[in-house]
């Protein structure tokens, strides 16, 4: 499994994402602070967690163009599950994606490389 971290604002909710029609999803669950969607070809888990955002740096955090920036990690069992998972999810304005690799970039940005 590999993960991401999904930064954004106010709106960025377990309930909101809980919310969302995931096209192909045959099974959610909602435990606590964490968010499972099954699909046929894999599994991707949210989990919000305050904590997140003490992993990273200051310089990291000012150059997040969002004010009060909020942290989700999305852990996934595929890239073709991430992606089509994201492409979902686009309806959220402003969305940063850390690739746990060193990169924080756009959601466009972050989309065009998977």
């Amino acid at each position: 499994m590999n993960s991401v971290i999904l930064i954004g604002d106010d709106r960025l909710l377990l309930s909101s994402l809980e919310k969302i029609s995931f096209k192909n999803c045959i099974g959610m669950n909602r435990i606590n602070n964490s968010l499972a969607l099954e699909f046929i070809e894999g599994r991707v888990y949210f989990d919000y967690n305050e904590d997140i955002s003490k992993d990273y740096e200051l310089y990291e955090i000012e150059c997040i163009p969002i004010n009060n920036p909020k942290f989700i990690s999305l852990t996934y069992s595929s890239k073709s599950v991430l992606k089509k998972v994201l492409l979902q999810i686009s309806r959220f304005d402003n969305l940063i994606i850390d690739d746990d690799m060193g990169n924080i970039v756009s959601y466009n940005e972050y989309i065009s490389q998977i």
